[in-house]
């Protein structure tokens, strides 16, 4: 009789340290009002044992959430508690499906479309290249962490 074994493979470290990020982001994203807060947050992550490769897309794409500050302070200026709302339910809602929520923003703010289609096509890049980096080191994006 032989034995059997479960055919299971430990996580490399450096996989732990990717999904560990991602559930970093997914936490940020669910707890952040404003595009500014995201990046503060973001920056100040810890990608102590993530790939060079991961930690350089990690950061393009905290940079991409940049693209937003300026759009959202127009907003502000023009509509506070709105613009506080809206930027909320979209960054909120990004990690889920961040198709739907751009275009939600973009029918609460017609009059910025254009913006945020910008902003949201580089945003939109830079974390689906976050991701591609990831999968290199077997590491999967849950949208289920929250």
């Amino acid at each position: 009789m032989g034995l059997c074994s479960c055919n299971t493979q430990v996580p490399s470290a450096q996989q732990v340290a990717v999904e560990g990020a991602y559930v970093y982001n997914s936490g940020v994203l669910a707890n952040s009002g404003s595009p500014s807060s995201v990046v503060a947050k973001l920056s100040s992550a810890d990608l102590t044992g993530c790939p060079e490769d991961f930690t350089k897309a990690f950061k393009a794409y905290v940079e991409a959430w940049e693209s937003f500050s300026p759009i959202a302070k127009e907003m502000y200026a023009k509509n506070m508690k709105k613009a506080t709302a809206d930027l909320g339910a979209f960054i909120g809602g990004f990690a889920q499906n961040p198709t739907a929520a751009a275009v939600e923003l973009k029918r609460q703010w017609p009059e910025y479309s254009a913006q945020i289609d910008k902003a949201n096509s580089s945003l939109l890049s830079a974390f689906s290249a976050m991701k591609s980096v990831g999968v290199k080191y077997n590491a999967v994006y849950n949208t289920t962490f929250w």
